[in-house]
Formats: structure tokens, sequence, C-alpha cells
């Protein structure tokens, strides 16, 4: 699973209070907040969960207004617009991405 969230210290805050519920590791806001890094990973597949805080080809405030939002069990949850996951897909360019566009397009056919 894919976290993206905007660089700001509020959202910091709200990402370490949910790694310490889990007890996952806690990256420094700096971290966060900086240009070093931009993913952060927890957990292996198939039970993975990236924290982006870029995803190429896309920003934040645009892909958050056309972002469509889902209830689970009273929990609002904010999915990227189909539109905008195959861009960013798209403009990574790598093999994995590019297979992942095909079999989306497929699934959204049906």
């Amino acid at each position: 699973m894919d976290i993206w969230a905007d660089k700001t210290k509020v959202n910091y805050q709200k990402i370490k209070k949910a790694l310490h519920k889990f007890g996952a590791p806690v990256f420094s806001e700096s971290e966060f907040l900086g240009n070093e890094f931009d993913v952060w990973g927890f957990g292996s597949e198939p039970n993975r969960i990236e924290i982006m805080s870029k995803a190429k080809g896309l920003k934040f405030d645009v892909a958050y207004k056309r972002s469509k939002t889902y209830m689970e069990e009273n929990l609002p949850i904010k999915f990227i617009h189909f539109s905008d996951l195959l861009e960013s897909k798209k403009a990574t360019g790598k093999y994995k991405d590019k297979n992942d566009i095909e079999q989306l397009n497929k699934k959204n056919k049906l």
C-alpha cells in the first residue's frame, strides 16, 4: 500500500502518531520535511507500506483536489484519481509501472 502525504509539519505529526500506534519505526521530522528522502517503507510484500512525499509527474495539491473519498467503517479514505494514478505510473518509465498501466486499463474496461 502506498500513502502519499504532502510535506507539512501537521502531516508529519499525523504520520508519526500512526506509526507509533503500529509499533513501526519513525523517521525524523527533518527527514520528512527535507529533500534527501521522498519514500519511507515498512514491512515486506505483500504487507509493505510505503509513505511517499512525491509522486512522479503529479503535484500534490492538484491531485488532492481530484482525489476520491471512500468510506470504510466510518473512516474516510482518500484515493488518487484513476487518471492521476496512470499519469504518475507513465512518468516513472519503470517496466513494473508499464505493466501496472496495462493491468489497470484492463480492469477499468470491465
